[in-house]
């Protein structure tokens, strides 16, 4: 059991960082068209909760 809940812990820290990469490259690549970015990207991140 403790294993599986390791296991699951790693995965959701993967998951984590990955999207807070693609969040970070996707924030550079459009930061100088979008003024408003961080209110999209926060109203995203809480489509996804």
């Amino acid at each position: 059991m403790s294993t599986h809940r390791q296991s699951y812990v790693q995965l959701l820290r993967m998951l984590v960082s990955l999207v807070l990469k693609i969040g970070d490259d996707f924030q550079v690549s459009v930061a100088h068209k979008t003024p408003q970015l961080p209110e999209a990207v926060q109203l995203l991140l809480e489509g996804n909760k």
